[in-house]
């Protein structure tokens, strides 16, 4: 019996050391991280900094966290944020954000809303050198600008992973469900009869190298290609569809192909003009410019079409119907 109490006592010596030394090392390592981004020129400002969760996890609090970039255009700011993992499993990271906080997009300030958030980040080795996947997941999603709602939906989820096939690709995947955007109405005004929209999205993009995502990693990273395996916009209404393929040289200019279908498009249109994105007085030209290219599909309520990108402009057949800015991630 004091044999079995005398082994019981060392293992828990030797994992309480352990759990000891991983919280210090989760916590060097992340404040280590912090003051990395400084060096480039990001202002990182906290209140607290915490490991807990002994004997099992290691859960690490930053309290009231402020983030800014160098070129003062983005920023996050958050009442808290948790960082979430099993000791015996500390390369498995579960990030958990409040119900409420705050995003800066150039001089935007958006408040983000949501009655859960968090999300999964696996690493491939216990080093945190190589990201094997990212998975987001949302409910009750609100995104707001100055109490005006951009974007309201049930359940918002996307996920990241490394190509099984190239180490510079990385798969995108995007779902949103039962989602509105009634632009430009107060965050307690009613959505202006819009329908329920759903989003699908699943791209592959291929980066100029091989990166972890560290603050390091991003110096000359640019993206090279875009494909578009499927992008689904739906509702009980209308659909729209897009695959397509993009090629980025090394100034960022786009070239590529996007083809797009389209079902009951005079109903797309209605939903545009209901949330101000389409003057109503447009919706007869748009109609009459594409109605020819409706009737070679053999259904007047179909659209299908491809556009055609050349040096970041954008053709329809040889008319030109707009251009793309120049896609650069620095």
């Amino acid at each position: 019996m004091r044999k079995l109490i005398w082994i019981i006592s060392v293992i828990f010596a030797l994992w309480s050391g352990y759990w000891v030394i991983g919280a210090y090392k989760t916590e060097k390592t992340l404040l280590e991280t912090l003051e990395k981004y400084k060096t480039l020129g990001w202002a990182i400002d906290f209140s607290k900094l915490k490991v807990r969760g002994f004997p099992n996890r290691f859960d690490t609090t930053i309290e009231n966290l402020n983030i800014i970039s160098p070129e003062d255009n983005i920023g996050w700011s958050t009442p808290y944020f948790q960082i979430l993992s099993l000791s015996y499993k500390p390369n498995h990271l579960i990030a958990i954000w409040p119900k409420e906080h705050e995003l800066k997009i150039a001089n935007n300030i958006l408040s983000i809303r949501n009655k859960k958030m968090q999300s999964s980040l696996i690493f491939k080795d216990l080093l945190f050198s190589e990201i094997d996947r990212i998975v987001l997941t949302t409910e009750d999603f609100q995104l707001l600008s100055l109490e005006k709602v951009i974007l309201n939906t049930n359940a918002l989820n996307i996920a990241l992973r490394q190509d099984q096939l190239f180490d510079d690709a990385y798969e995108i995947g995007v779902s949103v469900k039962n989602f509105f955007l009634p632009s430009f109405t107060n965050v307690h005004s009613d959505t202006l009869n819009i329908t329920p929209l759903t989003l699908g999205l699943s791209v592959k993009i291929h980066l100029s190298k091989k990166t972890n995502f560290s603050a390091n990693s991003y110096q000359g990273l640019r993206l090279t290609e875009i494909n578009i395996n499927q992008a689904d916009l739906s509702s009980n209404l209308f659909a729209v569809m897009l695959k397509g393929n993009i090629d980025i040289n090394q100034t960022g200019t786009p070239s590529g192909r996007i083809d797009i279908q389209i079902e009951n498009l005079r109903e797309l249109m209605l939903q545009a003009i209901n949330i101000n994105l389409l003057a109503s007085y447009d919706l007869d030209e748009i109609i009459k410019g594409l109605n020819f290219i409706s009737k070679l599909s053999g259904d007047p309520k179909s659209l299908e079409f491809s556009i055609k990108i050349q040096e970041g402009k954008m053709f329809i057949g040889p008319i030109p119907v707009g251009q793309i800015p120049n896609i650069i991630l620095q």
